[in-house]
């Protein structure tokens, strides 16, 4: 039974959130979307839909770290291996440097941060077709990333990956 979400921010600032789900004491990760969970968090959801203490509305994005200089890489990965199209970053957000993508409905922005360290716990979790799966991790492969692949949640094909920093990112397959 779920008992509650909470919103995690990394200790290093707010460069990740997470959406995570308590249930039975154990924490669970849900991803950018409610999809695999929707029938757990649906009716906790509905229940407080009337609180007027809920502001948040949903994930606008969800920002990585990286260090100066790391558009090129940003592009190959982000863009050219994982297929995320590159979006304009507004002019007066330019200069400090990074990337904008779009993920479905979501957004992936690369931040530039002076002080860099890879994310290797936190990170975000992108939906990829099942079909389309056991494919990326091979184009992932083939290019020199590392694939980790993770059994622990029956039924789910998913596995890990370090961007060119060595923030982790995971891959979630779903029929969707």
């Amino acid at each position: 039974m779920l008992r509650g979400l909470v919103l995690v921010w990394s200790a290093l600032g707010v460069t990740t959130l997470s959406l995570l789900a308590l249930e039975l004491g154990e924490l669970e990760l849900l991803g950018f979307r409610l999809l695999r969970h929707r029938q757990n968090v649906a009716p906790i959801l509905a229940a407080r839909s009337c609180d007027h203490r809920r502001v948040l509305l949903g994930l606008d994005h969800v920002q990585v770290a990286a260090p100066a200089g790391c558009e090129r890489e940003a592009r190959r990965f982000y863009g050219e291996l994982l297929g995320m199209a590159e979006l304009p970053k507004p002019t007066a957000l330019q200069a400090r440097g990074g990337t904008w993508f779009a993920c479905g409905a979501h957004q992936l922005h690369v931040g530039v941060s002076e002080h860099f360290a890879p994310a290797e716990k936190a990170h975000p979790a992108f939906q990829v077709r099942l079909a389309d799966l056991d494919r990326l991790a091979a184009r992932l492969d083939s290019a020199g990333a590392p694939v980790v692949w993770d059994d622990a949640i029956p039924g789910t094909r998913r596995f890990y990956t370090a961007d060119p920093w060595g923030n982790r990112i995971e891959l979630v397959g779903t029929d969707a």
